[in-house]
C-alpha cells in the first residue's frame, strides 16, 4: 500500500489479519512460496513474512539505496525454488528460498518497472526502452527481443 504497510485480510469475511510495515511504500505485488511472502518494496528490500502471522521469517534481502535505482516497483515471480526480483535500475537478482540468499542474476542497465513473468526456467523481463529479455533463472544467460 501506499501507506507503507503490506496488509493480509481474511478471503472469507474481508476482515484485518495482519499488517507489516517498512521504510516505503508497497508498490510490486508480492510472491508467497511456502508459507512465506516476498515483498519487494521501493525501500530497496525484498521483506521475508511468514504469511500467517506477517512477522518477520528472516531479515530483510537489502538490495541496495534507492538513491542508486534498488527501489522494487517490479512484481518479483517464481522460478523453480528461486524468487527473481529485478530492481527500478535493471539488476535482476535470484534469491535462494532455503536459505534467503541472494545472488545478483545479470545487470540490464535499463530500467525496470513492468511485472516479471516467468516459464520454464526463463524469466521475461520487459524494460521502459521496450525490450524485452528473456533470462535463464540459473544461469543469468540472456536474449534479448525487440517488441518495437
Amino acid at each position: 500500500s501506499f501507506d507503507r504497510y503490506l496488509y493480509a485480510v481474511d478471503a472469507a469475511d474481508g476482515s484485518l489479519r495482519w499488517k507489516f510495515m517498512a521504510e516505503n511504500w508497497f508498490w510490486a505485488k508480492p510472491v508467497i512460496y511456502n508459507g512465506t511472502i516476498y515483498a519487494g518494496c521501493l525501500d530497496g528490500k525484498v521483506y521475508v513474512l511468514d504469511a500467517e502471522t506477517g512477522g518477520q521469517a528472516a531479515n530483510a534481502i537489502d538490495l541496495g539505496s534507492p538513491k542508486d535505482g534498488n527501489s522494487v516497483s517490479s512484481s518479483p515471480v517464481l522460478a523453480g525454488n528461486s524468487i527473481i526480483v529485478a530492481t527500478e535500475s535493471g539488476k535482476v537478482y535470484s534469491i535462494d528460498t532455503g536459505n534467503n540468499q541472494k545472488r545478483l542474476l545479470v545487470n540490464l542497465e535499463e530500467k525496470v518497472y513492468a511485472p516479471l513473468a516467468a516459464s520454464q526456467g526463463n524469466v521475461y523481463i520487459h524494460t521502459a526502452s521496450d525490450a524485452l529479455y528473456a533470462v535463464d533463472a540459473q544461469s543469468g544467460a540472456i536474449r534479448e527481443f525487440n517488441i518495437k
